[in-house]
């Protein structure tokens, strides 16, 4: 069953600035899938994957991966030097770094018209504690409605427990694939 609220319906990508939006997926989607094509025209996304893969994917889907900002997040270092504007890599269990970066990264998408996409939320889930996961969530959403961005937040279906994935979904206007 998917949920959606009147409100976000409106701008020429489907969705009124600002909307956040939660997304729960199969392990087997790609949390690019989730935001509207014209997204990726300014998109800043927060992804578990690798600078390289993320590059391989959007070129994939036929993306111009220099509209696209990175944070990656991993416990390792990445070397990249391709085309794809990243941070550095940003430990899952750095929830204070990863809010930093989120923060600066955030001003390079224009006011009204950006996207950000966190892909896979589970992943803090595993290595952060789960009250400030919430609070990091809060933070985003917060900061990315303050800017008239568009957020998508995915999750894997199945891997957080019912409790949790209810605790996220009140903090976002609109949930999908529940």
């Amino acid at each position: 069953m998917t949920s959606t609220s009147n409100a976000t319906q409106g701008s020429d990508q489907g969705v009124v600035p600002g909307t956040q939006l939660l997304a729960a997926l199969s392990s087997m989607e790609s949390a690019l899938s989730v935001p509207p094509a014209g997204a990726f025209d300014n998109l800043l996304l927060i992804s578990p994957n690798s600078p390289k893969q993320v590059e391989a994917d959007l070129r994939d889907r036929e993306i111009d991966v220099s509209n696209v900002g990175l944070i990656p997040i991993s416990g390792s270092a990445h070397t990249y030097e391709g085309p794809l504007w990243t941070t550095d890599a940003i430990s899952p269990s750095d929830l204070t770094g990863l809010s930093m970066a989120f923060t600066r990264s955030l001003q390079h998408l224009t006011r009204g018209h950006g996207w950000v996409l966190f892909e896979n939320l589970n992943v803090l889930l595993m290595y952060a504690d789960e009250q400030q996961v919430y609070r990091l969530v809060d933070h985003f959403v917060q900061k990315t409605r303050e800017r008239e961005v568009s957020g998508a937040y995915t999750v894997v279906k199945g891997a957080i427990g019912e409790q949790t994935f209810a605790r996220l979904q009140n903090r976002f206007d609109t949930v999908r694939g529940v």
